[in-house]
């Protein structure tokens, strides 16, 4: 079977990737669907808050998750594509264990079918759409 090219792979499909790596906590996983310039915009979380650019970047970010073992997950409930190309995903921000912390809403661009900007907030879709920042 061939393997598909980025071109060819859907948006929801890069960014479902993306968050199906944060959740195994796979960086190769997480790197795939990214562009080199990725500028990453992680929710403020354990007091770290700030932009991350390119793969080292993101390499940086990922070395520090989980700190005091409180590993988080994301339960995605919707990954949609606004009419100007972005990807929203919204769910839930979780502990491992499944508790429930926050809600989560990403906003995501692609560019030559890699993430090329991450925008993370503690936000549900609704408010998301209310505040201008997806359609």
């Amino acid at each position: 079977m061939a393997s598909l090219t980025r071109a060819a792979i859907a948006p929801e499909q890069a960014v479902s990737a993306w968050m199906d790596a944060f959740n195994a906590r796979h960086l190769d996983g997480l790197l795939a669907p990214l562009h080199p310039d990725i500028e990453l915009h992680p929710p403020r979380l354990n007091g770290r808050a700030g932009a991350y650019h390119g793969h080292d970047g993101v390499r940086e970010w990922f070395a520090q998750l989980d700190p005091g073992g409180l590993e988080q997950q994301i339960d995605l409930s919707a990954v949609e594509v606004a009419a100007d190309g972005r990807v929203l995903a919204a769910g839930t921000l979780c502990l491992a264990d499944q508790t429930a912390i926050a809600p989560f809403g990403a906003i995501h661009r692609l560019e030559d079918g890699l993430i090329i900007d991450a925008r993370h907030y503690f936000s549900d879709q609704t408010m998301l759409q209310r505040l201008g920042i997806f359609p």
